[in-house]
Formats: structure tokens, C-alpha cells, sequence
């Protein structure tokens, strides 16, 4: 767990930040990382991470489900898997690399940390906590000895793209 002290304000929130924290995901912050969500991805017509998704990432791989919480409430999530790059490679789905969300795809002796979702609530994203959820993925993937890291991100604005 990481906790950074601090005592900032912005000019669009009113809440003073007096504790952030990145830590393992748990079961318990499911309400608030729906929300999250719901926040980060307002114009995202595609699926959302319902409970027993983020039961199933969590019984296969805690330690790869990170919360960023600021004054104890869950402002931002990163999700992710270990795969094996040959069975994929480059050329390959989303459902392919989650196994059609059912995460089947995991491989604790994989060799890549695939990062499938970070999202944080926009009025949190001018202080670069996923670039801190990022860099914990990086030394997650350096510890557990996995060849690289990748991340597969929905960015909020692409469904206006998707359309055209």
C-alpha cells in the first residue's frame, strides 16, 4: 500500500485533499468503483464492471486490482491480468485477451502484466494518479519477473469516433 500526505485544493472541487492512497483492490469498494466508473466513462455506451467480474479478477489475481482513494473514497481503479505473449501476440481482441470477460485468459506463469481497464473520475485526473497506478503496474510486472506491460485503455471520448 502506498498513502501520500498531502493538502491540496483545485479550483473544481471544494474538498480539500488530506490523504491519497493506492492500494489493493477489495471487495468492499464495488459501490464506489461503480460509481468511478460511471463518472470516468460518462459518455461510454460498452459495457460496465459489474460485481462478480471484479469478484472473479479479484480471486484470481488480487494483487493486480489497484484503488486510488483520496480521503478514503475510491476515485480511480486499475484492472489487469497476467497472459502468456505467445498464445496472443500482437494481434489480438479485447475479448481475446480477457476471454470474453470471463478472464480465463490469466496465466500466473504468463510473461506479460496486460493492463484491461484504469480509469479515474475526471475531476481527479489533473494530479496523474493513473500515471501512479501505471508505475505500480510496471514494478508489479518487474517483480513478479514479467517481460513487459500492457495496457488496454477506453478512453471516454472515443465512442464519438466509434460512430463516424
Amino acid at each position: 500500500m502506498y498513502i501520500f500526505e498531502t493538502s491540496k485544493k483545485t479550483k473544481s472541487m471544494s474538498e480539500e485533499i488530506e490523504k491519497v492512497e493506492l492500494r489493493q483492490l477489495n471487495i468492499d469498494d464495488y459501490q464506489e468503483l461503480r460509481t468511478t466508473e460511471e463518472e470516468a466513462y460518462r459518455n461510454w455506451e460498452g459495457p460496465a464492471w459489474d460485481e462478480q467480474n471484479i469478484r472473479t479478477l479479484l480471486d484470481i489475481f488480487p494483487e493486480g486490482q489497484l484503488a486510488v482513494l483520496v480521503n478514503d473514497k475510491v476515485v480511480g481503479c486499475a484492472l489487469s491480468l497476467i497472459v502468456n505473449y505467445e498464445r496472443f501476440g500482437d494481434e489480438h481482441s479485447y475479448n481475446e485477451i480477457t476471454g470474453n470477460m470471463t478472464f480465463s485468459t490469466h496465466n500466473p506463469r504468463g510473461d506479460i502484466l496486460y493492463g484491461i481497464d484504469i480509469f479515474i473520475r475526471p475531476e481527479y485526473r489533473a494530479y496523474d494518479w493513473d500515471a501512479d497506478s501505471t508505475t505500480h503496474a510496471k514494478s508489479c510486472a518487474n517483480i513478479l519477473t514479467l517481460r513487459e506491460l500492457y495496457l488496454a485503455v477506453a478512453f471516454p471520448t472515443t465512442t464519438r469516433y466509434r460512430k463516424r
